[in-house]
C-alpha cells in the first residue's frame, strides 16, 4: 500500500480484515525514548513486530515468520501526544511525541485476557538478547485492553469526534501500512 493512502480505503482494507479475523486486544505503547520524527517510531515498530513474530512463531529468524493470515496479526497506529521530558540540570520541556495503537488479532485463543498479553510483551522486555527494546521499559509504557468495536473500530474514520478535534493541534494520526497486516479487498 502506498504511503499517501486516503483514510476510506484504509478503513475499507481494515474492516475487510477485521471481519474476516476479529480483532482480540488493543495495545497502546508510550515509547520510552520519545520519538518525535514519524521516521523512528516505524523503525521501532519494525523492530518490535519482528521480535514479536519470532517468539510467537518460535523462529529465530525474521525471514521464517510466516505472513498473515497464517501467524497473528497486528495494525498499529502512531499519533502525536504532548509528553514531558525530564532534563538534568535544565527545566522539564513539553513535546509532541509519538505513541503507537496496536490492534493484536488472529491469535486463535493463544492469550487467555489482557493481563497474559501484558505478561507476554514483558517477557520480550525481559529477554538480554532484546536490548533495543528497552525502548518500552516496563507495564507502565505499555497497556492492554480487549478490543472494543464501538470504541475502537471507527479509529481512522470520521465517525471519532475526539480525533477529529485532537487531529487540529496534534496532526492526523497515522495509519502504519508498512508494518501493519491487512487482507487484500479483491
Amino acid at each position: 500500500m502506498k504511503k499517501g493512502t486516503n483514510k476510506e480505503t484504509v478503513q475499507g482494507l481494515l474492516d475487510n480484515t477485521w471481519d474476516s479475523y476479529p480483532p482480540e486486544f488493543y495495545i497502546t505503547f508510550h515509547w520510552k525514548n520519545c520519538p518525535r520524527e514519524l521516521k523512528t517510531v516505524i523503525n521501532d515498530t519494525k523492530f518490535f513486530n519482528n521480535i514479536f513474530f519470532m517468539k510467537f512463531e518460535g523462529s529465530n529468524k525474521p525471514k521464517k515468520i510466516p505472513e498473515f493470515p497464517r501467524r497473528v496479526g497486528l495494525q498499529h497506529f502512531h499519533e502525536r501526544h504532548p509528553v514531558t521530558v525530564f532534563r538534568r540540570k535544565k527545566l522539564p520541556k513539553s513535546v509532541l511525541s509519538f505513541h503507537t495503537h496496536t490492534v493484536l488479532s488472529n491469535t486463535h485463543g493463544y492469550f487467555r485476557d489482557e493481563n497474559h498479553v501484558c505478561d507476554y510483551i514483558n517477557e520480550l522486555l525481559r529477554d538480554k538478547k532484546v536490548r533495543s527494546l528497552k525502548k518500552l521499559n516496563n507495564k507502565k509504557h505499555f497497556s492492554v485492553v480487549p478490543f472494543n468495536i464501538k470504541r475502537h473500530g471507527t479509529y481512522n474514520s470520521d465517525e471519532c469526534r475526539k480525533k477529529l478535534r485532537l487531529e487540529e493541534v496534534r496532526g492526523k494520526p497515522y495509519f502504519d501500512c508498512e508494518n501493519s497486516d491487512l487482507l487484500r479487498i479483491f
